[in-house]
């Protein structure tokens, strides 16, 4: 699910972020390749962080309880579900506020290029198995280009929005504490 594929992001940036923290305490300096990496991945992974949230809180929770489907709630309302969905929210919130990391603009074609290569993924596995696992990914759904175009929307502002906390966050110990 995307929310696995966020999540693995999150975990290659924060292992990437220890590696360049390695390098600039052993050798002086963390190789420029690998610096640009971890910042690559921590600008997926702050706005997907966010989204996925935001996405599974107002959209897939209430759905799944207006259908009556009590068992797929209890499901989603577990502790593993629990903590790839707020735990990764907040783990990305308190990154921004402690570290804060850039989101630089010129880089917002990244999370949307990570996100189009999900949609192509989630519609290959629909081939494989006719499964979808987001009904506004399923082309079947008479609402889902507009829903696609509102997931872009969104994802645009929480980059800008983030971009906007994060630079503000830098200099302002009370902007670190409204990010988390």
């Amino acid at each position: 699910t995307f929310t696995l594929w966020c999540n693995s992001v999150a975990a290659l940036y924060f292992w990437c972020s220890a590696g360049v923290s390695a390098g600039d305490l052993l050798l002086g300096g963390a190789p420029a390749r690998l610096r640009s990496v971890a910042g690559v991945l921590w600008e997926i992974t702050f706005p997907m962080a966010f989204l996925v949230n935001l996405v599974v809180t107002f959209v897939l929770i209430p759905m799944v309880k207006k259908q009556g489907a009590l068992e797929k709630l209890a499901i989603m309302l577990r502790w593993r579900p629990l903590v790839l969905h707020n735990g990764f929210v907040l783990m990305a919130a308190c990154e921004a506020a402690l570290a804060a990391p850039q989101v630089r603009w010129s880089r917002l074609p990244s999370i949307v290029l990570f996100g189009l290569a999900y949609v192509l993924f989630a519609w290959g596995l629909w081939l494989k198995t006719g499964v979808f696992h987001y009904f506004f990914l399923d082309p079947r759904y008479a609402k889902a280009p507009l829903a696609l175009a509102a997931l872009l929307l969104l994802l645009a502002g929480l980059y800008a929005l983030g971009s906007l906390a994060i630079s503000i966050a830098a200099e302002s110990w009370a902007a670190k504490a409204a990010i988390v």
